[in-house]
């Protein structure tokens, strides 16, 4: 390897807060702290990037490209719309910042090429010959969401209409096709999960020699942020000191699980008493499964709907257990953070971000298995009215041991250089585990 630093260009947008923005602003963190020569390529602004990355975005260079796209527009005020110009308007987005990218690339060659979250590759297909080894860093795959999409179709039409329903089933389709060639196309694919992997595999043909699995990097320091001035419904929450407290912090749409939820809360209604069941989230522009959680029982459940980042954070810190019923998890980002705020997970074996946790701090059970969903969760509040502060530090070592951003950071580098040298990315995983 040259003495000069890694030269990665970068597609993808950090932003603050949490979910796949969070994610990526931790990722290129590390990249910047490690002392990479980074170009970040995406629709923020250059206020918007400053502001997300501090002081440490400075040493990075930013090709933009923002979508000119707004809300309260026409195309805008509607999720069918939404979903369809914005998809539209991202991907003009995307053709410009390929442009300056290959621009770049001939001013001062980049050794690797990562593209972040999106899989599709469209135009930047037909000129890999002329670009340094790409790799894809995908956050979930089209065909995965496509197949929970079929699954679930009578609960997602409670709420949606048919048009809407059917149109994001050929969009899905469509991208799931595309998906496949892409990547076969690129050197290799990085994934949050090793299950996540085994997906692509299957889905796509991904060969396992060409996917290598990166665990989200978990920010220790500022996870919990100071709450928000809406903190009614938290404070609330918090005040039910004798009753022990569950927590779902998610997308309300497809493929998380949420009829088991709903179940879970009509079979532990022994339990009103002593717990409670608090459901965090909003639907998606394509997917809205709002309407199943009317049935949620009432002595125990309650839903109230999507909060921030730093509000969802709070939630977490003053619960004792995240619940994750996902049948379809690539990673699970809420996992990491959750348990760095000292908050126990009962996860289904589709949760990514569950694979490297101790049974002391995740119980998990096969998806879709509602008895022993019920089994973990029971046996779980059983344990904890005598050992709450003794499993919350296990819960916050767990996350330093598994998601430590230092950690990680040095296996996200392993696997650029390998990229760079032209060598296999499958063989990084088999390095660490040494």
């Amino acid at each position: 390897m040259s003495d000069l630093p890694l030269r990665v260009a970068w597609i993808g947008g950090p932003s603050l807060g949490g979910g796949v923005g969070g994610f990526c602003r931790q990722l290129v963190h590390s990249l910047l702290e490690a002392g990479v020569d980074l170009t970040v390529l995406s629709s923020n602004t250059l206020d918007d990037f400053d502001e997300t990355m501090g002081s440490n975005g400075k040493r990075a260079t930013l090709i933009s490209h923002p979508p000119a796209w707004e809300w309260n527009r026409w195309y805008s005020r509607l999720p069918l719309t939404t979903f369809i110009s914005s998809f539209w308007c991202r991907r003009r987005a995307y053709s410009h910042i390929v442009r300056a990218m290959r621009q770049a690339h001939k001013i001062k060659p980049f050794d690797v090429i990562v593209q972040f979250s999106q899989i599709e590759l469209f135009e930047l297909r037909k000129h890999l010959y002329e670009l340094p080894p790409v790799l894809l860093f995908p956050c979930v795959h089209a065909a995965g969401e496509l197949r929970w999409h079929r699954k679930e179709s009578d609960m997602a039409l409670r709420t949606e209409s048919r048009l809407r329903h059917y149109l994001v089933r050929a969009n899905l389709m469509q991208r799931a096709y595309l998906q496949k060639k892409c990547c076969n196309a690129v050197h290799g694919v990085i994934g949050m999960s090793h299950r996540f992997n085994e997906l692509l595999s299957m889905d796509y043909g991904v060969k396992s020699e060409n996917q290598t699995v990166l665990y989200q990097p978990i920010d220790l320091v500022q996870t919990l942020q100071k709450p928000t001035t809406d903190e009614s419904d938290r404070q609330d929450f918090a005040r039910k000191e004798d009753r022990l407290k569950l927590l779902f912090v998610g997308r309300i749409s497809v493929r998380k699980g949420l009829e088991m939820l709903v179940e879970l809360s009509r079979r532990l209604d022994d339990l009103a008493d002593k717990l409670s069941l608090t459901i965090l989230g909003g639907a998606s522009f394509w997917s809205d499964y709002t309407r199943v959680l009317d049935d949620l029982n009432p002595r125990i459940a309650q839903y109230i709907g999507a909060k921030c980042h730093a509000e969802a954070c709070q939630w977490m810190a003053d619960s004792d257990v995240l619940l994750v019923p996902s049948h379809y998890e690539p990673g699970g980002i809420v996992v990491a953070e959750a348990l760095e705020l000292g908050t126990l997970i009962v996860a289904s074996d589709e949760v990514g971000s569950a694979e490297p946790l101790p049974h002391t701090v995740c119980r998990k059970f096969r998806s879709g298995n509602m008895d022993e969903f019920e089994a973990q969760v029971r046996r779980l509040i059983a344990e904890l009215p005598t050992q709450r502060h003794r499993m919350r530090e296990w819960a916050r070592q767990a996350a330093r041991d598994c998601f430590a951003p230092e950690k990680l950071q040095s296996k996200l580098l392993r696997i650029l250089e390998t990229a760079v040298a032209r060598k296999p990315i499958g063989s990084v995983d088999s390095w660490f585990e040494k």
